[in-house]
C-alpha cells in the first residue's frame, strides 16, 4: 500500500511540474512574438561605412564600402536602394556629397579629395531616406583628418603680434657669478 502511495505522489507531482513549466513557458513565448512583430511594424535600418584609413591627404582617394543591417538585430537589410554619403566640415556643411546605389545591403564609391579643401577634421556621414524619418540622431558619422600641404594653416589669431620673454637658468638651481 505504501508503494502505491509513494508512486501516486510522483505521478501528481510530476504533471503538477509539467503543467508549471508549460504554463511558465507560454508568456515568454507571448513577449518573443510581441518583439518579433514590433520588429516587422517598426524596421529601423543601420548604416556602417568601412574606410581605408582616416588620415587622408588631398589629392588621395578616400575610398568607401558601405553596409545596411537591421538595427534590432544587425543582420544585413536589404530595404534601401540608395544611400547618401557626406563629407562636412567644422560647420557641418558639406564639401563632398555622393550618391551610393545599394544592391544586396551594401554598396561602395570614392571621393576625390579636391586640393581646395582646407586642412581640419571632418565628418563622414551617411543615411537613407529611410532613416531620415528617425531623425538625425541615427545616421552613421565618422571622424576623418584631411591635410592640405599646398595651403598655409588656418590658425586663428596669427594675426596677432606675440611678445616672448625668454629666460635661462641653471640646471641646478644654484647662480654662478660672472657666468
Amino acid at each position: 500500500m505504501k508503494k502505491k502511495s509513494v508512486i501516486y505522489c510522483s505521478f501528481t507531482l510530476l504533471i503538477i511540474l509539467h503543467c508549471t513549466i508549460a504554463t511558465a513557458q507560454r508568456p515568454l513565448d507571448a513577449v518573443t512574438q510581441s518583439f518579433n512583430d514590433y520588429n516587422k511594424n517598426n524596421l529601423q535600418e543601420k548604416l556602417f561605412v568601412h574606410t581605408g584609413k582616416s588620415f587622408y591627404m588631398t589629392g588621395e582617394i578616400l575610398w568607401f564600402k558601405v553596409y545596411a543591417t537591421d538595427a534590432s538585430l544587425n543582420q544585413p537589410l536589404d530595404l534601401s536602394k540608395l544611400c547618401y554619403l557626406e563629407l562636412l566640415n567644422k560647420e557641418h556643411k558639406p564639401v563632398l556629397q555622393a550618391k551610393i546605389a545599394m544592391t544586396d545591403g551594401s554598396g561602395n564609391g570614392s571621393f576625390q579629395l579636391p586640393y581646395s579643401v582646407n586642412s581640419g577634421n571632418y565628418m563622414l556621414r551617411a543615411y537613407t531616406n529611410w532613416m531620415k524619418n528617425a531623425g538625425a540622431d541615427l545616421f552613421f558619422e565618422k571622424n576623418i583628418t584631411i591635410v592640405n600641404a599646398l595651403r598655409k594653416p588656418d590658425w586663428h589669431g596669427a594675426d596677432v603680434p606675440v611678445d616672448y620673454d625668454v629666460q635661462f637658468f641653471s640646471d641646478g638651481g644654484n647662480l654662478v657669478n660672472d657666468l
